[in-house]
């Protein structure tokens, strides 16, 4: 026998006695008692005869009163009675660094956030930084579950949502200024799953999980999950899409309230109401604490929010319409409680409710501003080709197929806004957005001309000089113009990041000319104002092995 098998058989043994030991001892223990007064009733005197075969009689009626009982109970406790047993699970790696971005070179936004979707369970959860006072935020999340039920399935939430300084996106307001914020808010959400079976879970024992980020972006994207089995072995663990789990909720509008306040006597006393009226008509106190929950920092919290909202389908959308124009409320994270208005939307949706068309570009606008292109161009693909009501939408449209790479789609947008004689200013920047629709397609006449036309009309405007200028360096052609023009850009701009971009370009340009070492030099700063921008960053570790090489060869 190896020693492994032998461990196992000592390890099978004492759980044997662990669990019925103390019911054979105790019977042992009873029958031990019978024979000794059986003895003593023998070697009793005549005078003593009659007491002990009294108390004989009675141990054996108590002996075998207490075997009955005792098998019962071991018949229960082996056959029918399941202990609720816990599971406990950490996972490392996560990052919750919650402050604001304020200038370039400061650390994103990043927050990243477990809840359990399964429900009928007790969470209990704890976080561990993994270096106290460290500015990365890093830490480890430990919790325990305690089910109501033998579960064999756990479902998680997974939520990244970040904060970043990104470029100023150039979208004109009605004065023709650039409204957008520079500051670039996404959450993204996805769900994983645990099988208990399928990973050979052992009540009692842990889960290690492993949080490991992306390594091309670990701010924009998600990273994997992973499990790590006893060996050391990690084991990815599939994301799924977030959807709600059918779990019968929303069916007694009495607890909505007491969702939000909890056992308050304002919650008490209204109970008997549900949040939203047929009409969508709601208590504003009740609309507030709404949108905390919707931007709670606990997951579970907006889970449970969102799910209300989903539950009173079209009676929410006014909730919805007027959360969007709440810009002014503090005291949650605004980013988290538009993703989750626009998840309810998009659940509401596919119950077969859409939203109306002017709720629907009232959001692709908001996304907009967040710099959430991608669900922006979403939205107003969802939204329909029929006329806008505005030319700003012609723009805003435009502008969110554009910069979700759409560029094809954006073109008759922006076309359609020049249709409706914008400011000179407006029509300079649309020009300018044409012509990286047309760069991107590599349609080098087209895109030449439009950036030519942005200069003719707004010559102050210092975007299309930069554009063009790149555009040649890219090409390598005309690239003493292309100096010329980033000068220029260089000359008239005046935000820092783009004047970072704008001195990347030079930088690109002064490679393409050969003069690397300064190059090197401007590159190192529009690298340094633009920690994130993956086209700088690429450019300053071509032209840094460029100069190491020259540096070996002499």
């Amino acid at each position: 026998m190896s020693q492994g098998e032998s461990a196992s058989n000592i390890s099978r043994l004492t759980e044997l006695l662990a669990a019925h030991g103390v019911y054979a001892l105790t019977i042992i223990f009873i029958f031990y008692q019978q024979w000794r007064a059986g003895r003593n009733l023998k070697t009793a005197s005549a005078e003593d005869h009659a007491y002990f075969r009294r108390v004989n009689t009675s141990v054996i009626t108590v002996t075998y009163g207490l075997v009955v009982i005792s098998s019962l109970v071991w018949i229960y406790a082996t056959f029918v009675y399941i202990p609720r047993i816990y599971i406990k699970s950490s996972v490392s790696g996560l990052t919750e660094r919650t402050a604001i971005p304020q200038q370039p070179g400061d650390l994103p936004k990043l927050e990243q956030h477990i809840a359990l979707k399964t429900r009928g369970i007790e969470l209990f959860q704890s976080k561990d930084p993994q270096e106290k006072d460290s500015p990365e935020g890093k830490y480890n999340l430990t919790w325990v579950l305690l089910p109501h039920s033998d579960l064999r399935q756990l479902v998680f939430s997974f939520q990244h949502s970040y904060a970043i300084l990104g470029r100023k996106p150039q979208t004109p307001d009605r004065a023709g200024h650039s409204a957008a914020s520079p500051l670039e808010i996404k959450t993204l959400q996805k769900t994983f799953s645990l099988n208990l079976d399928a990973i050979h879970y052992s009540p009692g024992s842990e889960i290690p999980l492993i949080y490991e980020p992306d390594l091309d972006d670990s701010v924009r994207n998600m990273g994997k999950i992973y499990f790590q089995q006893p060996n050391g072995a990690q084991e990815a663990i599939p994301w799924e899409e977030d959807s709600r789990e059918s779990h019968g909720a929303g069916s007694a509008h009495q607890s909505e309230v007491s969702l939000l306040f909890g056992d308050t006597a304002y919650a008490s006393s209204r109970s008997e109401k549900p949040v939203f009226g047929a009409k969508g008509d709601y208590d504003p106190q009740i609309g507030r604490i709404l949108r905390e929950r919707l931007g709670s920092s606990d997951l579970k919290t907006q889970l449970a929010a969102r799910d209300l909202l989903v539950d009173n389908r079209d009676r929410s959308f006014r909730f919805i319409a007027d959360s969007l124009d709440a810009s002014s409320e503090t005291g949650y994270d605004r980013g988290v409680m538009l993703h989750n208005l626009a998840a309810a939307m998009k659940e509401i949706d596919s119950a077969g409710n859409p939203a109306p068309r002017n709720l629907t570009l009232k959001l692709a606008q908001v996304f907009l501003g967040l710099q959430d292109y991608e669900y922006s161009a979403h939205l107003f693909d969802q939204a329909g080709n029929a006329p806008l009501e505005t030319k700003d939408l012609y723009f805003a449209r435009g502008v969110a197929y554009s910069q979700s790479q759409q560029y094809a789609k954006a073109i008759p947008s922006f076309e359609e806004y020049l249709k409706r004689d914008p400011a000179p200013y407006g029509q300079a920047v649309t020009h300018t957005e044409l012509g990286v629709c047309f760069d991107y397609l590599k349609h080098d006449k087209e895109a030449i001309r439009e950036y030519r036309k942005a200069m003719q009309l707004y010559p102050d405007y210092a975007t299309p000089y930069n554009n063009l200028a790149y555009l040649y360096a890219d090409r390598e052609t005309n690239l003493p113009e292309a100096l010329n023009l980033v000068d220029r850009a260089l000359k008239l701009e005046h935000e820092p990041d783009s004047v970072a971009l704008d001195k990347d370009t030079k930088a690109w340009i002064l490679y393409k000319l050969g003069k690397r070492e300064e190059a090197l030099v401007l590159i190192k700063d529009a690298a340094a104002g633009a920690p994130y921008d993956h086209d700088v960053q690429r450019h300053l570790q071509i032209i840094q092995k460029s100069n190491s090489r020259n540096a070996v060869k002499n």
